[in-house]
């Protein structure tokens, strides 16, 4: 809660999305906002990963936003040259922003 950033990471079907949606719904119920950004094909996760780096143009108070697999499903994908360049000034955005909060699901690496 005090740093406003949270990275689930983990086996494969351990339920990881589970407790992404999970705190999405318990932050709706103290009244926040969910933003569920999905990642589950190649094609959702390129546009998870612009929406990751234009994110911090776009924060809103009393939100809470999960990105899903922004960073690969199973293993790591070429994340483009925005994500790489701006993921520093994302998180620090984040970290300063008036009651937002931010999920996501890094892959598990074998």
């Amino acid at each position: 809660k005090n740093e406003r950033i949270v990275f689930i990471s983990g086996t494969p079907e351990y339920g990881k999305t589970f407790t992404a949606v999970k705190l999405l719904w318990e932050w709706y119920k103290l009244g926040y906002i969910p933003i569920w950004k999905r990642g589950s094909t190649k094609s959702e996760r390129e546009e998870v990963r612009i929406s990751l780096v234009k994110s911090t143009e776009n924060l809103c108070p009393n939100t809470i936003c999960y990105f899903e697999d922004p960073f690969g499903k199973n293993r790591f994908e070429d994340l483009g040259e925005g994500l790489k360049r701006e993921i520093l000034s994302i998180i620090r955005n984040i970290k300063s922003s008036n009651n937002t909060y931010f999920v996501a699901q890094p892959p598990f690496r074998t």
